[in-house]
């Protein structure tokens, strides 16, 4: 249930409105337990935020830097692999889990309990470690509510949480909603951290257009995989880890056109709006390029977007790959289908044309 701890009970009480307050009965249980955290959290923001509230009103955070990709195309691997660079700032897990009150909660704090909170991720084995960059999307659907995770919990409802992947079906209020609760976080990591922030969330993939709104000269880095390995990986992600944090059970068939469905609509917005990038600040790469030869390939991503310091973070990326990358076993490939092969290279072909991958 990480895509829903650590949001107020006022806005736990509005994704439940907005669901129309329907949780299946093998839930009630864990939407109980949820219902006396949110209440906890409410009270923790008044006292906790408090004496940050003034600094973070008067936060001018630089723009950001950007990763995007689907979700299991390579994304936490590449958002590592860079955060080596100490010049950027992250938010790390923490942050992202608990964005009303990581302020309060200093490091020390978070590295005395690290070992007990570390574990291995459901749908892989990559290690859980509450300090380690995080993904920015799990604060943003709880502090504005405009995020597909929050449909994680709501499988019967995921339409209605799957339009803020784009925004193209969202209202103007809606947009608004994300764009202050998305610049709201960004004051408050500044105050934390007092760098240029690097972010990743496969989301941001398909919101381009919005982003450049707020941050015109900001730089992306998408990084891109074989579909048939991502419709895999996404799949077990789905079969997993999200029934942790169910508060439905989804209908027969929708998980598997869920993942078509979003992967299409990201990707035609991501390859029609990727063109208003300014000139030289997108990259684009493969996770199989970035697999082979990490090293190079983040050297080719600074030349690509105009970033200096590669040489002077290079010992720690190197070091980085020898004792995480080298070492990472990977979950074994299972056999598609031929009929969902057939129907992934139909609907996603513009992914197998653009990037050349074999269908």
């Amino acid at each position: 249930m990480d895509n829903l701890f650590g949001m107020t009970f006022e806005r736990w009480r509005k994704a439940l409105k907005e669901n129309h307050y329907r949780i299946d009965p093998p839930y009630w249980g864990r939407a109980f337990k949820l219902t006396t955290i949110t209440m906890y959290t409410s009270r923790q923001l008044k006292t906790r935020f408090y004496p940050y509230q003034d600094a973070v009103a008067a936060a001018d955070p630089p723009t950001p830097t950007f990763v995007l990709g689907h979700w299991r195309s390579g994304t936490t691997l590449l958002h590592n692999l860079l955060s080596m660079d100490e010049r950027w700032g992250s938010p790390t897990v923490f942050d992202t889990m608990n964005p009303f009150v990581f302020l309060s909660i200093s490091g020390e704090m978070l590295r005395a309990q690290r070992d007990a909170l570390k574990r291995k991720r459901a749908m892989d084995n990559v290690e859980f470690d509450p300090l380690s960059p995080g993904e920015d999307e799990f604060a943003l659907g709880k502090i504005s509510l405009r995020s597909p995770y929050i449909g994680w919990s709501f499988p019967k409802n995921e339409a209605h949480w799957d339009r803020f992947i784009t925004f193209r079906d969202a209202t103007e209020q809606e947009i608004n909603e994300w764009k202050e609760g998305f610049l709201w976080f960004l004051k408050a990591l500044h105050v934390k951290y007092g760098k240029p922030m690097l972010l990743k969330s496969p989301p941001h993939t398909g919101r381009i257009r919005l982003i450049l709104e707020l941050f015109p000269d900001a730089r992306f880095i998408a990084i891109h995989r074989h579909p048939y390995q991502v419709y895999r990986s996404t799949r077990h992600f789905y079969e997993t880890a999200l029934p942790q944090g169910y508060l439905q059970t989804p209908e027969e068939g929708a998980i598997h056109q869920g993942i078509l469905r979003r992967y299409e609509e990201m990707h035609q917005v991501f390859f029609e709006d990727r063109v208003l990038i300014p000139k030289d600040n997108l990259h684009e790469l493969s996770f199989e390029d970035l697999v082979e030869d990490p090293i190079r390939e983040v050297e080719k991503i600074y030349e690509a977007v105009g970033l200096d310091g590669f040489a002077a973070m290079l010992p720690k990326l190197e070091q980085f790959v020898e004792e995480k990358h080298r070492n990472y076993k990977r979950n074994p490939d299972t056999p598609l289908p031929d009929a969902v092969k057939a129907e992934i290279a139909e609907r996603w072909h513009r992914s197998f044309e653009e990037w050349g991958y074999e269908v």
